[in-house]
């Protein structure tokens, strides 16, 4: 009879012990799923943020474009007055003070 209620109360202590465990792997894997969330929000703002760069990338290079096709239409018409320049000093030429 001593021995039974012994090993009633040992198996008490394992139940105890494995109930704590229990507990202890519970906190472990919501603290496990509490990361995964915040690494799955952080990685998501990242992924905004790169779409956002690359959308900033694009409309820089489209702005580069731009800038470099009135860079050109400026030359041109600094030609253009240069010329025209050259031509009145030709014409200036035929007059006489």
């Amino acid at each position: 009879m001593q021995q039974g209620k012994h090993y009633a109360e040992a198996a008490v202590d394992h139940s105890n012990e494995a109930k704590t465990s229990l507990g202890n792997i519970n906190n472990a894997i919501a603290l496990m799923a509490d990361m995964n969330t915040q690494i799955a929000a952080a990685a998501e703002e990242q992924s905004m943020v790169s779409s956002e760069i690359s959308e900033n990338a694009n409309k820089l290079s489209m702005f580069s474009v731009e800038a470099a096709e009135l860079s050109e239409g400026v030359s041109d018409s600094t030609n253009s007055l240069s010329a025209m320049a050259a031509q009145l000093r030709k014409q200036l030429a035929n007059f006489k003070v």
